[in-house]
This record gives C-alpha cells, sequence and structure tokens, in this order.
C-alpha cells in the first residue's frame, strides 16, 4: 500500500479513507480498530503487521496489566495444524537464522525451523540448563560432537553429594550417586574405596539378564530366594571364561562339565595344555599344618583317583581301599597297600637250582632249572643272566663242593660282563685235610645298565657237588 496522506471522516462510524476513497481503518464507538490492509510500524509493511526499528531496544512490547489472574498476555492463532504451518517463528541476522520456531502440529524447534519432536534442540553442542534458585545449583542435559548424551547434576558442584535418579510410575526405580555408584532398587549403594559398585536390590536380591530378542541367554543374580545371599550365574548354554583378549581359558558346558584349556570337556572336570613342555598342568600348595589337596568318596565300590593315558593302557588309580595301583596294557605293575606293603609282580627276578656239575679250574656254572623267572632273563643253557633295565640288582648264590684232595682250595666267583671278579667278593677257602663237603656262599648289591650280565665262576680247584645242591638267586631292588 503506497504512503499517502490521508483525510479523516467524522461521522457515526469515524473511518479513515485514502485516495482510492476506500475505507482503511474503522474505529466503533468501542474504541476498536478495524484495519482494512497491512499494517507497518516504522516500515513499509510486507505483512498484515510489521514492526520495524534500528534502536537498541525493544520494537514491540505487549503488556496486560488486568487486576485479575485470569487476563492473558499475548494469543497466536492458526488455522492449519500441520507440520508445515508456523504460528511462531523467532529469527535473527536479517531473517536468516531461525532461533525458535512453533509447528502447527505443537513442536517446538530451537536452533531449527524442522523439528522432529515436541522439543527439538539444535546446534553445535546442544544442552538444556536447569537452576535451582534456592540453592542455585545447575543441571544440564547435553550431547557432544560425538554424538554422546551427558547428564551433569550440580554442574559447578554447589550442593554436593548430588545425584541422578530414575523414577517409574512414582518410585524411584535407579540412581547414580556422586561417587559414580549405581543403585537399581536402592538409593543407597554400597560406596567401596577406589572401586565403583553397582548395586541391586530387591526383596530377594538381584538379577541382571543379558537377552537376544526376547529370550534371556544369561543371568547374574542371587539364588537363595529367602535370604538373597547366594551367587548365581546362569545361561542357556554354557559358562566361558575368557582372559588375555579373546582367547578362552575355561567353560563349564550345559553338561555341567568343567574344561580348562578344553572347549570340550568329556568329564566332570578336564585340563589341557598344548605347547608347553614342562609347565605344570595342576599345581596345589597348602602352608603348614594345611592339606594341599584332598579327594574323598563316598562309595565303597569305586575308584578314588585315577591317572590314565588317552589309550587306557597305561593306568595310576588308588583303589575304595586306599591301595595305590600301576597298570600297564592292563597288567599290574606295582601295588602298595594301606600298611605300605609294595608288591611288584612284574619286578625282574629269577631262582635257579640243580646246578650241572661243574669242574674246578675256570668253568661257568650253569643251573638248568628255574623256580621262577619274572621277565626271563636267566639263561638255563648258558648260566647268564641279562639285566632288562637299569638299576642296583642283588644277587646270592649257595653251592655244596666237593674237594678233591688235600692241599686243594673252592673259590666260586661273580663274573661281570663275562669277567670274572673279586672285587664283588671272593669265596677262596683252603682246606688242609680231606672233607667229603664243603658249602660255599656270597651275595652283591651291584648297579647295573641294560644287557649287562651275571653268572658264577668255578675259579678253584673243587667241582661242584651233584645236581641237587645249590641255588643262584637274584632282582632288581630300583
Amino acid at each position: 500500500m503506497a504512503r499517502t496522506k490521508i483525510p479523516v471522516e467524522f461521522s457515526s462510524t469515524p473511518g479513515i479513507v485514502d485516495n482510492s476513497s476506500a475505507t482503511a481503518i474503522t474505529i466503533d464507538s468501542t474504541g476498536t480498530a478495524t484495519f482494512s490492509g497491512d499494517v507497518g510500524i516504522g516500515i513499509n509493511p510486507s505483512y498484515q503487521l510489521d514492526v520495524y526499528d534500528t534502536a537498541a531496544a525493544f520494537a514491540a512490547k505487549i503488556k496486560n496489566f488486568n487486576g485479575s489472574d485470569a487476563g492473558g498476555g499475548l494469543w497466536i492463532d492458526t488455522r492449519w495444524n500441520t507440520a508445515g504451518n508456523r504460528p511462531l517463528k523467532i529469527t535473527s541476522n536479517n531473517e536468516g537464522t531461525s532461533i525458535f520456531e512453533v509447528t502447527g502440529n505443537g513442536k517446538v524447534g530451537i536452533g531449527t525451523n524442522a523439528p522432529t519432536g515436541l522439543l527439538h534442540l539444535s546446534s553445535s553442542a546442544p544442552a538444556l540448563y536447569m537452576t535451582d534458585t534456592t540453592n542455585n545449583t545447575d543441571s544440564v542435559i547435553s550431547m557432544d560432537n560425538a554424538g554422546s548424551l551427558i547428564f551433569n547434576a550440580d554442574l559447578n558442584n554447589e550442593a554436593g553429594s548430588s545425584n541422578i535418579r530414575f523414577a517409574v510410575d512414582g518410585t524411584e526405580r535407579m540412581r547414580i550417586d556422586s561417587s559414580g555408584n549405581v543403585g537399581i532398587g536402592t538409593s543407597s549403594p554400597v560406596n567401596n574405596a577406589n572401586r565403583k559398585t553397582l548395586a541391586l536390590q530387591g526383596a530377594w536380591g538381584g538379577q541382571l539378564d543379558i537377552m537376544v530378542g526376547s529370550t534371556v541367554h544369561a543371568q547374574f543374580g542371587t539364588d537363595n530366594f529367602s535370604s538373597g545371599q547366594s551367587c548365581r550365574i546362569q545361561s542357556q548354554d554354557g559358562i566361558v571364561f575368557k582372559s588375555g583378549g579373546s582367547p578362552e581359558r575355561m567353560r563349564i558346558d550345559s553338561s555341567g562339565n568343567v574344561g580348562i584349556g578344553t572347549t570340550t570337556p568329556g568329564s566332570q572336570l578336564e585340563i589341557f595344555k598344548a605347547g608347553e613342555g614342562g609347565a605344570y598342568r595342576i599345581k596345589v600348595k597348602g602352608d603348614t599344618g594345611h592339606t594341599g589337596i584332598e579327594i574323598e568318596n563316598t562309595a565303597s565300590s569305586n575308584t578314588n583317583l585315577l591317572f590314565r593315558n588317552p589309550s587306557y593302557t597305561q593306568e595310576l588309580y588308588m583303589d575304595a581301599a586306599g591301595k595305590f595301583h600301576v597298570y600297564n596294557n592292563s597288567a599290574h605293575r606295582f601295588t602298595v597297600d594301606q600298611a605300605g606293603i609294595v608288591t611288584m609282580p612284574n619286578q625282574p627276578s629269577f631262582n635257579a637250582y640243580y646246578p650241572v656239575a661243574t669242574a674246578g679250574g675256570g668253568n661257568n656254572i650253569v643251573f638248568g632249572t628255574k623256580r621262577h623267572d619274572e621277565g626271563n632273563n636267566y639263561n638255563t643253557s648258558t648260566g647268564v643272566f641279562t639285566a632288562p633295565v637299569a638299576g642296583v640288582y642283588f644277587f646270592e648264590f649257595n653251592l655244596l663242593m666237593l674237594p678233591t684232595g688235600v692241599n686243594q682250595y673252592g673259590r666260586v666267583l661273580f663274573k661281570l660282563n663275562a669277567v670274572e671278579s673279586t672285587t664283588l667278593g671272593d669265596t677262596l677257602t683252603l682246606q688242609a685235610d680231606q672233607v667229603s663237603y664243603f658249602a660255599l656262599g656270597m651275595s652283591v648289591v651291584v648297579k647295573l645298565a641294560v644287557n649287562d650280565t651275571m653268572q658264577l665262576y668255578n675259579s678253584g680247584n673243587w667241582s661242584t657237588y651233584g645236581a641237587n645242591y645249590g641255588q643262584f638267586c637274584g632282582y632288581l631292588v630300583g
């Protein structure tokens, strides 16, 4: 509308008309003014009411000084309740920047002209500040440039010991106290020095569920519903323990079997360690007066302790009677009973008798019959015992000798590896008078290597008497 000087007509309905003789403003007898066109105050209007001022002051002010609290200040109404409609809009930077906008569908945007919620804050670091004027404390809900949401209670620590609380249906359900401890179901989570606490409290204790979709796959909580004192860890399948990154160290499978170093335990406890020779698999240490390890079996017919190789060919076990047994290829090798008596049925040992009559003067003595020979190490054809394993051995012989004349002597020696030896003992006997019979005997403890040999050697003048008098025996001491 062009700016013109307009005459005023005074009548029962006063009005102001412009050059075209149209009524621009009508003021009735109550003082109500009606404008038929755009109104500009300090500016050529582009809107129905356009106010412009260059002074450093408010361009417009609306004040209702009604003596009743029923009075209003400013009412803005729009026809459409759509997101595109703007009942109220505040801008800056010559209308270039949106500061505050209210959409027709009731959403408020601060810093954005397209709010997506009832209240939408948008800036490089949006924050909602709240101040309690009683203690002048400030709390802030904000977001950083990484998209993180930040709750800050008592921003400047004016009050101290503040907390963040979460309530549902009028009841507090969770809080974070000023020490960083979290309480769920309790307003007083336990404060531990140098540690942060998550406290779950309920009538029967607390429980943490880990879910995939609507299915609970793991639970951590209390198990004793009356007192809440027992700790419970529960899962749909197994419980896996990892350390040092992703490697699995231990698991409890769905059958209750425990595996350390294996993911497929086949018994109640299975321990496996690969590639580290000499490393302990199990080590138990107890201080003075305390048992290192104790195994008890209440069933009288069961084995208390069992060690075996993967092919079940070698076993070490303690039976229900307290005896220790060693088996190899299903054969009994070693037993220690409760009295400490050791039996080794396969320990190398022999007893040979019926010596072949042997003349003196340097001949080997051969015993033709054996009472026993564990391991078949004594040869009745050659009279030679061959050591099957390295170790300490005991040997003994007794022979009835036949003196051959006056001033003759008898002498039987041990022969080690086909060499007679007086350092292993000597039976040298000189008889001045003629006698009919004379007994010689000797024993020795000697250390042998594998395949070392031992036999008897007639080094004197006397011959052995007959084939029914004498014996040669020996065994592995250890």
